[in-house]
């Protein structure tokens, strides 16, 4: 007989998802070319009425991550082709039994194409435990918009998030090389590590971007320029010709806010209609 225990996450059902998709220059118009979509990842095309460009919205139909679930993404953006990807909803992270949940996302944007990644909000439960990383492979010639937000607690919502564990890793290639690095990891007591003036001053709502394309220089300025102050510091930086993006916020409508104004600013466009819904 058991003895009140259960081996760690024994017999427990766990999701596994996986979506891929390319998206190719045919016609004269942007178009999929390749979709495969398995598990609790799936992948929607709504009708944006815009031959440029292709909109693919992701979706976890788990509803949630957890510890020992298991996620993969895969975009390829083709020669001169154009896609908007963002996701149906905010991912939420919740408490894990002692594992990770693993998300990886993997990016090719080829020559003369473009991709906006920039999905909704990932909500970090109290005890979550998620491990993501992004690994982006583009031309010299090619425009990339990455952004990920992620928020600790809703405030809204009396949400707190004393601990767990966060970790955040990004590698972007052009052409083989390695040209931007970054680590992010919070572990243990996130609440008060949130709070030093180093990491968050208080912060809840956190995002961090890149921006790699020939005019990055110029829109350093006009990001700089017009970003809201309202509950939220945001920062720009360029780095070997890419814009390297940071802000933190008292909440996630002040985070909205400014990546509401640095979409706009960079493409021209507003978020995708997911954002709105």
């Amino acid at each position: 007989m058991y003895d009140g225990t259960l081996p760690f996450e024994a017999g427990l059902q766990r999701a596994r998802g996986e979506a891929r998709v390319s998206i190719r220059r045919a016609a004269g118009a942007s178009r999929v070319h390749r979709l495969y979509q398995a598990g609790a990842a799936k992948a929607r095309l709504p009708k944006i009425h815009d031959k440029e460009r292709v909109e693919v919205v992701l979706i976890n139909t788990s509803g949630g991550l957890t510890g020992g679930d298991r996620f993969s993404v895969d975009v390829a953006v083709e020669v001169h082709a154009h896609a908007v990807v963002t996701t149906q909803a905010c991912e939420r992270v919740y408490k894990s039994l002692g594992s990770n949940a693993l998300v990886e996302n993997r990016l090719t944007v080829a020559s003369g194409a473009t991709l906006d990644w920039i999905p909704q909000e990932t909500l970090f439960f109290d005890g979550g435990a998620l491990n993501r990383s992004i690994d982006v492979d583009i031309a010299r010639d090619a425009n990339v918009l990455l952004m990920e937000p992620i928020v600790f607690g809703r405030q809204a919502m009396g949400e707190t998030v004393a601990g767990g564990r966060y970790r955040d890793r990004w590698r972007v290639r052009m052409d083989g090389r390695l040209i931007y690095a970054d680590n992010a990891s919070l572990s243990g007591d996130i609440a008060q590590d949130l709070q030093r003036l180093g990491s968050g001053k208080g912060a809840v709502a956190f995002a961090s971007g890149l921006f790699i394309g020939p005019n990055a220089g110029e829109l350093r300025d006009a990001i700089r320029d017009g970003a809201p102050d309202d509950g939220v510091t945001g920062g720009v930086s360029l780095v070997r010709d890419a814009l390297v993006l940071r802000a933190v916020a008292s909440d996630s409508q002040c985070l909205r806010r400014w990546i509401e104004h640095v979409f706009q600013t960079v493409t021209g466009r507003s978020l995708p209609r997911a954002w709105y819904c």
